[in-house]
């Protein structure tokens, strides 16, 4: 009889070690997995890369916030931008929209939408003059002869520089070319609101259609 408490108690003590063992176990196994979970959680996700709204392709383009296919478009139409003021004169970008890009779009290799044009250097407000203003107030400029811009790809602040060209009509002939395409000939842009004969001939020898 006293062998076989003996033998019972002998099987007990080893099933009670053999349980406390797996617990012991498992709570190690437990809090390895979350301090792992705690890690990855911790761990620093990839930044994403900036669009450059000059180079992009149409499926970069789209892949930006409230931008469609048809923004995409407009905005490959509408090169080159220098800042996100110029990204917001297209039609159809609102300024909520604006605010949602301009931490995720640059205008050249290293700019931002706070920083000047690829390859043009930072004002330097010590060195900088003020441009002398024409009688409706703006910054009077004027196109370097044998220069030529491209009505197809110029924004409406470049078509400005354009003789007898003010804001208003540049802006008319970004959104006649956003609604109705490329112009195919020079003469095309006299389709547009506002430039009749007389505006065409100032501007004839300073613009072009293709590069």
């Amino acid at each position: 009889m006293r062998r076989i408490y003996r033998s019972i108690s002998h099987r007990s003590w080893a099933i009670s070690i053999v349980v406390v063992l797996l617990v012991t176990a498992g709570g190690v196994n437990a809090s390895a997995d979350k301090n792992n979970t705690k890690k990855s959680l911790q761990r620093p996700q990839p930044k994403k890369q900036r669009v450059d709204v000059n180079s992009a392709n149409a499926q970069a383009l789209e892949e930006l916030p409230g931008i469609d296919v048809e923004l995409a478009e407009k905005i490959r139409k509408g090169r080159p931008y220098h800042s996100l003021a110029d990204l917001g004169k297209i039609q159809g970008i609102s300024n909520s929209e604006l605010e949602v890009l301009k931490d995720k779009v640059t205008f050249g290799p290293g700019a931002t939408p706070s920083q000047p044009a690829t390859g043009a250097p930072a004002a330097n407000p010590q060195t900088t003059t003020s441009k002398p203003l024409s009688p409706t107030g703006r910054a009077a400029r004027t196109l370097p002869s044998g220069i030529k811009i491209n009505i197809n790809t110029a924004t409406a602040d470049q078509l400005d520089v354009l003789s007898g060209i003010g804001p208003t009509k540049a802006r008319a002939i970004v959104d006649y070319r956003n609604e109705h395409g490329e112009f195919k000939s020079i003469d095309d842009i006299r389709k547009v609101k506002g430039i009749g004969g007389g505006e065409f001939s100032k501007i004839q020898d300073q613009i072009k259609v293709t590069e």
